[in-house]
């Protein structure tokens, strides 16, 4: 086992399944191992479908900050940079992070875009909230 996969550990399993989530040692986060809801989605159905998630009971769930959600990429992969022995069957594609990007600022103070992690080539981007993207889920492990 290489030291990126070692990092990793199963979360929530049920039987005779993959498991639902996976614990990063590393950073102390647990994510959900597949794309929630397992279709793109808007910004705010993202943050939504996060917040909603319930998983063997655990419902502290949030749509992972870009901090947090670049901690999962892996330079040394492309197509996709993530581990796919720890992320089996990730698309390779961009996925959603909570934080708006400040030069989208309206006005109001509200935002038109959100950053994005794409995991196609691992580079980081804004997208217009609008945009449909992937997310995945994080919360502390163990809490």
């Amino acid at each position: 086992m290489d030291q990126q996969a070692s990092r990793f550990t199963p979360g929530i399993w049920l039987p005779r399944h993959a498991p639902l989530t996976i614990i990063d040692r590393t950073t102390g986060l647990e994510w959900t191992a597949r794309p929630v809801g397992g279709k793109r989605m808007t910004h705010q159905e993202a943050i939504d479908a996060c917040a909603a998630l319930d998983l063997d009971g655990q419902r502290n769930w949030h749509l992972p900050t870009l901090q947090e959600l670049e901690s999962l990429r892996d330079i040394t992969r492309f197509d996709p940079c993530i581990d796919t022995d720890v992320f089996p069957d990730f698309p390779s594609s961009w996925f959603w992070t909570s934080d708006p990007a400040k030069w989208s600022e309206q006005e109001d103070g509200s935002f038109s875009a959100a950053w994005g992690v794409g995991f196609y080539n691992g580079l980081v981007d804004g997208y217009p909230r609008g945009s449909n993207g992937f997310a995945l889920a994080c919360r502390r492990a163990g809490q």
